[in-house]
């Protein structure tokens, strides 16, 4: 059980006084497991429709930040009416002996679509725009680490949550599927007001968009600009 500790009053989950467009603000916290001290966070706030990145180096923490992350905003969160999380995790938890599709079709919740055609069509779309609809009915398990981490995202992204965590992504992607999932993530976050937050190794992902930056270093979180990382 992961343990979340205030060390200070600031700010509380959702109760900004300078917008409604908050998702969360986390200050002095500190997650802790068995009183073990995993992070500290002094400033993160992720708004409605922000995109942000978290990088460190290799071994700094950054999957486990996301999977806390995940575990404290669903404990916490989820309270609150129509909110949802998704996290795009790197052990491409599908189900290899089913057909793609079938993996995508659980997304489906009739709370969230008006009707499965309407979900459907999604799923067509997203699956075009990262070029698997040809092999919809191929089985999970006869396809590469590229393409179940697309459709561990196409996925995630068919459930429509209010925000969207993803654990190095670009490990089992080339540049060129980078380029294009980053362009389809902007295209949601904008459109549905989707916020992601996006943890890294490669600073090149990062210095080409203006977006925010946070750097987990000493196991600490903080908010950092494109040009300080090095």
């Amino acid at each position: 059980m992961i343990e979340y500790t205030r060390k200070d009053s600031r700010r509380d989950i959702n109760k900004s006084i300078s917008s409604k467009e908050i998702i969360f603000s986390l200050n002095g916290f500190e997650f802790k497991k068995n009183n073990l001290f995993l992070f500290q966070i002094d400033n993160f706030e992720i708004l409605k429709a922000d995109f942000a990145f978290i990088h460190g180096k290799n071994s700094s923490g950054k999957s486990s930040f996301i999977y806390y992350l995940n575990e404290y905003l669903s404990n916490n969160l989820s309270v609150h009416k129509n909110f949802f999380t998704s996290m795009i995790s790197q052990e491409l938890e599908l189900f290899e002996s089913e057909s793609i599709l079938s993996n995508l079709s659980y997304s489906y919740c009739p709370k969230v679509y008006k009707s499965y055609h309407e979900f459907k069509t999604s799923l067509l779309e997203y699956a075009q725009m990262f070029g698997i609809d040809s092999i919809l009915e191929s089985k999970v398990s006869k396809n590469s680490c590229s393409t179940k981490m697309k459709v561990s995202i196409i996925r995630a992204i068919l459930s429509k949550p209010n925000c969207l965590l993803l654990d190095e992504p670009e490990i089992y992607l080339d540049q060129a599927s980078t380029r294009m999932l980053l362009d389809i993530l902007r295209l949601i976050n904008t459109k549905n007001k989707t916020a992601i937050i996006w943890a890294s190794s490669k600073t090149d992902t990062i210095m080409q968009y203006n977006f925010k930056h946070f750097e987990i270093s000493n196991k600490k979180l903080i908010e950092k600009r494109s040009y300080e990382f090095h």
